[in-house]
C-alpha cells in the first residue's frame, strides 16, 4: 500500500504540472527509481492509475466538505469552500483538465457528476440556508447562482482568470466578495465586509 501511495501521489503532481498525456509510465518510474515491473504489480495500466489518482481526489473533497460544514455561518462555509478548492486546484496545468475532458471522457463524467450530486446541492443549500437567515435576498435562484459561481471558478481552475491561483490574490478576493455582495442583503454586506476584513489582517 505505501508504494502504491507513493506511485500516486509522485504520478498526481507530474499530471497537475505536465498534464497527462505528456507523461509516461516511464516518467513516472523514473521520477519514483522503481522498475516498471513494481507499477505494474500495483496498477493494471496508465488508466487505472488515473481512476485511483482521481477517486483519492474525491475522497479528499469528500473531508474537507465535511469539515466545511462545521464552520459557523453561512459566509465562512463559501469563503472555506472557494479556498478548498482553489488549494486543491493550485498547481493544476490547464492541460491536465483538457487531457481529462478528451481522452478519459468517463473519469471526466465522474468529476462532473460529483460536482452536480456533491458540491452543487452543498452550494444551493447554503445559498438556501443563507436566504433564511436573510443574509442574502430571496428574489434569484440558486440554481443559477451555481452555474455562475462554477463558470468563473473553472475559468480559476484553468488560469484563465487567476494565472498564479494564489489564495490572497486581489483578483480571487474580488471575485468571491463581488459574487457573494450581489446577492446579499444589508445585512449580508456587513458579515461580508467584516470577514474580508479578517482575511486581509491574517
Amino acid at each position: 500500500m505505501e508504494t502504491k501511495n507513493k506511485i500516486t501521489d509522485a504520478a498526481e503532481k507530474l499530471f497537475f504540472k505536465y498534464g497527462i498525456t505528456s507523461i509516461s509510465v516511464d516518467d513516472i518510474t523514473h521520477e519514483l527509481s522503481i522498475s516498471k515491473k513494481t507499477f505494474y504489480e500495483n496498477f493494471a495500466n496508465k488508466s487505472d492509475l488515473i481512476n485511483q489518482i482521481t477517486m483519492g481526489f474525491l475522497r479528499k473533497i469528500d473531508k474537507v466538505l465535511d469539515d466545511i460544514e462545521n464552520q459557523e455561518g453561512i459566509i465562512d462555509k463559501i469563503i472555506a469552500l472557494y479556498t478548498f478548492l482553489l488549494e486543491l486546484f493550485k498547481t493544476c496545468n490547464a492541460s491536465f483538465i483538457y487531457d481529462i475532458k478528451k481522452y478519459y471522457p468517463d473519469i471526466f463524467k465522474m468529476f462532473d457528476e460529483y460536482k452536480d450530486n456533491i458540491l452543487k446541492k452543498l452550494v444551493i443549500a447554503l445559498i438556501n440556508k443563507g436566504k433564511k437567515d436573510e443574509v442574502f435576498v430571496d428574489d434569484f435562484e440558486p440554481d443559477i447562482i451555481f452555474s455562475m459561481h462554477w463558470k468563473r471558478f473553472n475559468n480559476i481552475i484553468e488560469r484563465e482568470l487567476l494565472p498564479q491561483k494564489k489564495l490572497f490574490d486581489p483578483v480571487f478576493q474580488k471575485m468571491i466578495r463581488s459574487s457573494l455582495i450581489g446577492i446579499s442583503t444589508l445585512k449580508g454586506h456587513k458579515i461580508i465586509d467584516e470577514k474580508f476584513n479578517q482575511l486581509n489582517k491574517s
